[in-house]
């Protein structure tokens, strides 16, 4: 069971991503009304957890809002990522501290993020790659990695298919839930996750007492 690995997402699994992520472009951007509506479009798109999300993307996106109101792109940057670290740290400490019953059962709990500014030190070990699915490839036995938690089909519940883990999705989108496959999660939060995870393990453990 010590070699037992459940990966789990950051930015919208972890931690309310959305809710960081407006107070950071409020404070930078203030009321910039072209900003403000260029970022309701792209929100309402990233809410369909369904289209990749990088670094990428992420500076792209930045460099779009800095063209429209005429901000420094590297000051952006760096206030982002100051801001971030300032406002995500307290919620991921509180968040992961609920994987402590799985952890008494033997489980390891890799955090894993395509969030760039995840390479700064927290109060626990994140992993922070610019490809999820070949990070874990290279760097583990896919045999023991049990459970994929996330919010975005692409970067977490394929990744779950792909190396035969069961997939368990933390969120809302209509369009992720008509196409998760059988044997696959759906709930709203980290505790409902854990409570899964639990049940699934006294499930299996019942089962092989027949």
């Amino acid at each position: 069971m010590s070699d037992s690995i459940i990966l789990v997402d950051l930015d919208g699994t972890l931690i309310d991503f959305k809710a960081i992520d407006d107070i950071i472009i409020l404070k930078i951007f203030r009321n910039n009304r072209i900003v403000k509506f260029v970022n309701n479009i792209l929100w309402k798109i990233n809410l369909l957890d369904f289209f990749p999300n990088n670094g990428l993307i992420f500076s792209a996106r930045m460099l779009i809002y800095n063209i429209f109101s005429k901000n420094s792109f590297f000051q952006t940057m760096v206030i982002y990522g100051e801001l971030y670290e300032k406002y995500a740290n307290e919620s991921i400490i509180n968040q992961y501290a609920k994987f402590d019953l799985l952890k008494e059962r033997g489980y390891k709990i890799i955090v894993i993020t395509q969030n760039m500014y995840c390479a700064k030190k927290f109060d626990i070990n994140i992993v922070s790659t610019s490809n999820k699915l070949k990070y874990v490839k290279k760097n583990f036995d896919k045999e023991n990695i049990k459970y994929v938690i996330g919010n975005n089909y692409h970067d977490d519940i394929k990744m779950a298919y792909n190396i035969n883990a069961k997939a368990i999705y933390i969120g809302n989108s209509s369009l992720v839930k008509k196409i998760l496959r059988k044997n696959s999660y759906n709930v709203c939060s980290i505790q409902e996750a854990v409570n899964v995870i639990l049940k699934d393990i006294d499930e299996n453990n019942y089962n092989k007492k027949d």
